[in-house]
């Protein structure tokens, strides 16, 4: 038995993985191959032109499963017939699969890397798309305490370019910035939008190297991540507020937050890809079945 999935817009590279996992939670014998569009059951679609060129793309009416990586919906296909969302971002709407970003993490469940409690420096930034509000974090760090404490590694460094150490080789995944962050008690964890639900592999790139995080971003964060294990900028009046905050806490408070346990372990969503959790019952994996069941082929 098998299920022939068509891949567009780079739908397969970046929602694969969760559709894969899914499609297997509803019959683990199922065989998933990749074929162009045209001969497939359904078709992941996404954002991206950078591997399907526009002569290939399907022009059939197909069931389609949309991925969104990013804070908005990517463009609908005037030959979906019956589709679903599976969505970075809290919606309504009743067809939609909510799958935070940071459960493609490599470094999902794993403990921290690196429990150094000896790091030299206070804080590491690095982004590479000039967000205001990471912007103006970073420079109220770096002026409340010094270039030799801040240190940024991308594109963005605020103000102060003297704070920059060298650009990082790699992607967002690479284990050179987890490898980097170890030497720093704190990094900025900040996401490129508020948008409820968009939480990024940001938060757990700094977790997983032992850092504390810094985080801004969606409303719902302390659902998912213990919040004695990270710092969480709404909670303070101010960027200021939050910065003095942070460096004001002493080496005894510093280790107590970064030996805290990462994650809310009972939440579902958390737990998505948890085998050992989910034989348990998820409610929330259960639901998403269904929703993926309504525009699978009916030999699945």
């Amino acid at each position: 038995m098998q299920l022939i999935l068509g891949s567009e817009k780079c739908g397969y590279n970046y929602g694969g993985k969760i559709v894969e996992f899914l499609v297997k939670q509803i019959n683990p014998n199922i065989n998933v191959i990749v074929q162009d569009c045209h001969s497939s059951d359904v078709i992941i679609s996404s954002h991206f032109f950078t591997i399907y060129p526009c002569d290939t793309l399907n022009k059939v009416k197909k069931n389609y499963i949309y991925f969104t990586g990013e804070s908005y919906d990517p463009p609908f296909s005037q030959f979906h017939d019956k589709y679903i969302m599976i969505s970075t971002f809290i919606s309504d709407e009743p067809n939609r699969i909510y799958c935070p970003y940071f459960l493609l993490s490599p470094y999902l469940y794993l403990c921290r890397k690196y429990i150094n409690n000896e790091r030299p420096y206070l804080l590491a930034y690095c982004n590479s798309n000039p967000v205001k509000e990471r912007e103006d974090l970073f420079n109220i760090f770096v002026e409340k305490t010094s270039f030799n404490e801040c240190h940024s590694f991308g594109s963005c460094k605020g103000k102060y370019p003297a704070t920059n150490i060298g650009k990082l080789i790699g992607t967002w995944e690479s284990k050179e910035i987890i490898d980097k962050y170890k030497d720093y008690k704190f990094v900025i964890a900040m996401e490129n939008k508020k948008k409820d639900g968009y939480v990024t592999e940001k938060i757990l790139n700094a977790f997983y190297s032992g850092a504390i995080p810094i985080y801004w971003g969606s409303s719902n964060i302390k659902e998912f991540f213990n919040e004695k294990a990270f710092i969480n900028v709404d909670d303070f009046e101010s960027f200021e507020k939050c910065v003095e905050y942070v460096i004001n806490l002493t080496n005894e408070q510093i280790q107590l937050m970064a030996n805290e346990p990462i994650y809310n372990p009972d939440n579902d969503i958390v737990n998505l890809f948890n085998d050992d959790f989910n034989s348990q019952g998820n409610k929330t994996l259960c639901r998403y079945l269904e929703i993926l069941k309504t525009i699978l082929p009916s030999h699945i």
